[in-house]
C-alpha cells in the first residue's frame, strides 16, 4: 500500500481534517473516510468484509445489551472462521484433492489481519472485557488504512483507550518521524538487501539455489538464509513503522511489531521481540488456553506455532516453517528447566555467554529455508535446501 500514491494522498486529505473537525464526529469520519478509501481501493476483498464486519457487529452489539452470549459467540466464531477457511485455505485443498471449479477464489486482502482482529473482539465480548462497542471505534478497529493491510494485530480495548484526545506538535513529530524510519527501511535498507540477494542467486533468488543444489557451496545457502532474514525484517517492520506512525497522525498509539529481534539471547526472546502482535495474540488466545486445557506446554507450543504457520498460508512449506520454530521453542523450554533443575550454570557469562545470541539468530535464519520457498518450491525442497545448509545433500525428486 505505501507504494500507491493514493495512500499519502488519503493522510494527506484525513489528518488535517481529523484534527479540525469537533471532537465528537472524529472518529466517526475516519471510520467512514477509512472505509470509503478501501472500497475504492479493494472493491472486492471489502465487499466480504463489510458484510463479515456489520453481522457480527450485531450479533456482539445483542450480546452485550442482554442477548444470548453463547450463541452471539458461536454464530460470530463461526462466521468468521468460515470466512477465512474459504477464502484463505479452501482453494488449496480444493487444488489437493483435485476438486474442480474452485480455481478462482480471490484472496482478500489483509484478511488474516481482519480475521484475527475480529476473532479476538467475539471472545473479549464473551468475556466482558472490552469498553463500549460503537460503531465507530469498531470501524476504525477494523479498517483504519494505516494497518488494515499489513497490521499491526490491534486489539479494540488498546484501540479504546490509546487515544489522543487534543492535537500536539510532538504526536505529529513522533508520527512522521516514524514514517521517515520506515521508509528508509524500506526503500534502502532492504532495497539493499535485495540486491545482495540477487547477486548471491545470480537474479534467480531461491529457484536458482533449488535448481543448482548440488553445487552451490555450503557458505552460500546461508549467506542467502541470513540475507534473507534481514530482507523480511527491513521489508516488515518498515510498513510496521509506516502504520505506527501514520496511526500516530490520527491519535492513535498503535502496539509494536518489532524489537530488535536479531539481538534476542534466545529463540524464546525471540518471540517477544518478531511479529510481536501475532505472537501475542497466539499466546493469549491459543497457548494460554491450552496450557489449560492439556497442562503440557510443549503441546501448547506446538499449536500456537501450527497457527503461526497457517496464519501466513495455507502451505506446507509455512506449516513447517511453523514446525521449525515450535521444535527450536520446545527445545529451548526443556533446556530451561533442565539447567534450573540441575542448577547449570555453564556458559551463562564470560565470552561463551554470547554464542547464544548466535546460536539464536542462525536457527531463525534457517526458518527461512521454508518461507522464502513458499509459492517457489516444495516443502521437500526447502527441507533439502536447509539440510544442504548443514552439508548434509538430499536427493531431488524426479
Amino acid at each position: 500500500m505505501i507504494q500507491d500514491f493514493s495512500f499519502w494522498l488519503f493522510l494527506a486529505v484525513a489528518v488535517p481534517t481529523f484534527w479540525l473537525v469537533p471532537q465528537t464526529y472524529r472518529n466517526r469520519l475516519l471510520g467512514f473516510a477509512g472505509c470509503a478509501y478501501l472500497v475504492w481501493r479493494y472493491p472486492h476483498s471489502m465487499t466480504g468484509m463489510l458484510v463479515v464486519a456489520a453481522f457480527v457487529f450485531l450479533l456482539s452489539s445483542y450480546s452485550t445489551n442482554g442477548g444470548h452470549k453463547r450463541a452471539s459467540f458461536l454464530l460470530s466464531l463461526f462466521t468468521v472462521l468460515a470466512y477465512l477457511f474459504y477464502f484463505k485455505y479452501f482453494a488449496q485443498i480444493a487444488d489437493f484433492g483435485d476438486i474442480r471449479g474452485f480455481e478462482n477464489i480471490v484472496l482478500p486482502i489483509g484478511i488474516s489481519y481482519f480475521s484475527f482482529k475480529l476473532i479476538h473482539l467475539i471472545i473479549e465480548v464473551k468475556r466482558e472485557n472490552l469498553p463500549a462497542l460503537t460503531l465507530d471505534r469498531y470501524a476504525n478497529f477494523l479498517f483504519l488504512v494505516p494497518i488494515f493491510t499489513s497490521g499491526p494485530i490491534t486489539r479494540y480495548d488498546n484501540m479504546a483507550t490509546h487515544q489522543e484526545a487534543s492535537f500536539r506538535w510532538a504526536l505529529a513529530t513522533d508520527g512522521l518521524t516514524r514514517i521517515v524510519y520506515g521508509l528508509i527501511k524500506k526503500f534502502v535498507l532492504a532495497a539493499g538487501v535485495l540486491i545482495l540477494i540477487n547477486k548471491l542467486t545470480s537474479h534467480g533468488g531461491v529457484a536458482f539455489f533449488i535448481d543448482n543444489l548440488a553445487s552451490i557451496e555450503t557458505w552460500k545457502i546461508w549467506a542467502f538464509l541470513v540475507l534473507s532474514y534481514f530482507l523480511v525484517y527491513f521489508d516488515f517492520s518498515a510498513y510496521s513503522d509506516i502504520a505506527i506512525g501514520a496511526s500516530r497522525l490520527f491519535g492513535f498509539r498503535v502496539i509494536e511489531n518489532f524489537n530488535f529481534p536479531f539481538l534476542a539471547p534466545d529463540i524464546g526472546n525471540h518471540w517477544k521481540r518478531w511479529h510481536i502482535s501475532l505472537s501475542t495474540w497466539c499466546q493469549t488466545y491459543i497457548y494460554l488456553p491450552m496450557i489449560g486445557l492439556t497442562r503440557n506446554p510443549y503441546i501448547a507450543v506446538l499449536a500456537s506455532f501450527t497457527v503461526m504457520g497457517l496464519w501466513h498460508a495455507g502451505s506446507w512449506n509455512f506449516l513447517l516453517w511453523g514446525w521449525y520454530n515450535a521444535f527450536g521453542v520446545m527445545v529451548f523450554q526443556y533446556w530451561s528447566q533442565f539447567r534450573r533443575r540441575r542448577r547449570f550454570t555453564w556458559g551463562q557469562t564470560g565470552p561463551l555467554s554470547y554464542t547464544k545470541y548466535v546460536l539464536t539468530f542462525l536457527f531463525f535464519s534457517g526458518s527461512f529455508a521454508f518461507s522464502s520457498t513458499h509459492g517457489i518450491a516444495s516443502a521437500y525442497d526447502a527441507i533439502r535446501l536447509l539440510a544442504h545448509a548443514f552439508a548434509l545433500p538430499l536427493p531431488a525428486l524426479s
